[in-house]
């Protein structure tokens, strides 16, 4: 990769290192985010484990329970148990990456109180993702289908999605979502021209 001077004018950095050592940045991303609370009353026993077994009632046996005209007498409802089914959940790692470039973390190491701040900026930012992304799992795991484009709709010209329930809901901006075939696969805009992604911006609110 090429290297630039990182004070050069037309480069993001430079800019972004004069604006903080101005104290002109500002932040309009709310790092205020209600369901972090919900992440924060969990507790696993036991952080070493792999997985989790746990058993979920399906139901209360209510057949063994009927009504009865009083007076009447009359034989009692057949036993009914509740039922029960055992699972189990496995424990997953969330990854985050911070990247910089090497010349700022060199000039950050001999002045931090001028070049960490970047930096600082950097690590705080991806706390934040990592908060976001935690408390969406609780709701949706990100991992099945969040929307299909039918056949019919994209011959006629129409590219939407029909978004599943709730799925439109838990899209970060900047998130990039794979398309996929029926079976899996994944698809190919055109020959050649490598997989198709979708990135979520302010645009795809609409």
């Amino acid at each position: 990769m090429a290297l630039s001077q990182i004070d050069a004018a037309a480069a993001n950095l430079g800019k972004f290192l004069q604006k903080v050592y101005s104290n002109g940045v500002i932040n309009q991303l709310s790092d205020n985010y209600r369901d972090w609370e919900m992440v924060l009353k969990q507790k696993v026993t036991d952080e070493a484990a792999r997985s989790v077994e746990f058993m979920i009632q399906k139901s209360y046996g209510v057949a063994a329970v009927q009504w009865s005209k009083q007076g009447s007498g009359g034989a009692f409802p057949s036993s009914s148990q509740t039922t029960h089914q055992e699972g189990s959940a496995g424990f997953n790692q969330l990854y985050s990456t911070v990247e910089i470039e090497y010349d700022l973390w060199q000039r950050a190491l001999g002045a931090p109180h001028k070049y960490a701040e970047p930096l600082a900026i950097e690590i705080q930012s991806k706390g934040i993702a990592q908060k976001r992304l935690l408390s969406a799992a609780f709701h949706l795991d990100g991992t099945g289908d969040l929307g299909t484009l039918s056949a019919s709709a994209l011959s006629n010209g129409d590219g939407k999605f029909t978004f599943s329930a709730g799925g439109a809901r838990y899209m970060e901006i900047g998130d990039k979502l794979s398309v996929v075939n029926v079976d899996g696969t994944l698809v190919d805009i055109a020959a050649g021209s490598g997989d198709f992604t979708l990135k979520v911006d302010l645009a795809s609110q609409n």
